[in-house]
């Protein structure tokens, strides 16, 4: 019954995000089989930047949907299971071993999947009474309760360190909620893409942003730095202070949705210590688009990058 949230237009959700050109290949690269091949598995995450302070907080979110609030409940009691029906052993435990290691919170949120504008009525209107939300706790205790719309947007309000503003709200999201919440002062935390992780040394190794593009223009005229000081500064200054905190390095793999483009670039960027807070990129190459018989290959580059 739990659905791994796609990204889709906040104002009509059956319209998904663009999966074409090299998308296939990119997720190809990093699924499980792939991975596996080299004794690493992809951790995903949202995680929650104090602004107030700059410092990452300790408190890190695995988001799942559902189709209605009716659903929500049902499964409440045995939310443990379903989400083993989702998601592997393995992912939960390195999950858990990971967020130990670092001193976080683990949580899985289940969130159901109701239209945009009926997340008024649970914020404010007549449903605000209702507890519409799983907080399920995993580690470093396991304790699962129900939450109402303002109990989350308190608790994203405090691990944000204030209120928070998303200049132009959302034209794609993973959830309804996170569309809604994206025009309120609450906005969803954002999210790490993929994490690198060893499973045999329970070590993280990289955190890697993924970096759609899907216009004509050469993939080189829309990489990160054009947009450090934009639309995309937040995310790119939250991304750096996560990377510094779990001391990994940080890449942004950019592929073409079009088919015309058959290459991808990655970028390293570090913090720039030039500035209060900021990023620049410091290395940069291009590559072919992967296939499965070179996956592994550009997984040991991406390493050693």
């Amino acid at each position: 019954m739990l659905i791994v949230p796609e990204y889709a237009q906040c104002n009509d959700r059956t319209k998904k995000s663009n999966t074409g050109g090299s998308h296939q290949n990119i997720m190809d690269l990093f699924n499980d089989d792939s991975l596996s091949k080299d004794n690493l598995i992809g951790l995903s995450f949202d995680f929650f930047i104090n602004w107030k302070d700059n410092i990452v907080n300790g408190e890190i979110w695995i988001k799942r949907t559902v189709k209605s609030v009716e659903i929500l409940n049902d499964i409440f009691e045995n939310i443990g299971n379903e989400i083993k029906k989702i998601d592997s052993n393995q992912y939960i435990s390195k999950m858990i071993s990971f967020a130990k290691s670092n001193n976080f919170i683990l949580k899985y949120k289940i969130i159901p999947e109701v239209p945009c504008n009926e997340w008024v009525e649970y914020d404010s209107g007549q449903q605000s009474e209702v507890e519409c939300i799983i907080d399920f706790e995993i580690e470093p205790n396991v304790h699962k309760k129900k939450q109402k719309l303002k109990e989350l947007r308190e608790k994203i309000k405090i691990l944000s360190g204030g209120p928070m503003t998303v200049r132009k709200g959302l034209k794609y999201g993973g959830s309804t909620l996170e569309c809604y919440l994206a025009k309120t002062d609450t906005p969803w935390p954002g999210d790490a893409d993929i994490l690198l992780y060893n499973t045999n040394k329970h070590t993280q190794l990289t955190l890697v942003e993924l970096k759609k593009h899907t216009l004509v223009d050469k993939i080189e005229l829309h990489t990160c730095e054009h947009y450090f000081n934009g639309r995309d500064k937040t995310k790119y200054n939250r991304l750096i202070l996560l990377a510094d905190y779990l001391k990994v390095p940080l890449l942004v793999l950019y592929y073409s949705t079009r088919k015309e483009h058959r290459e991808i670039i990655i970028d390293k960027l570090e913090k720039d210590h030039q500035k209060k807070l900021g990023v620049k990129v410091v290395k940069r190459d291009s590559f072919k688009v992967p296939t499965k018989s070179s996956n592994s290959a550009m997984i040991k580059q991406i390493l050693q990058f």
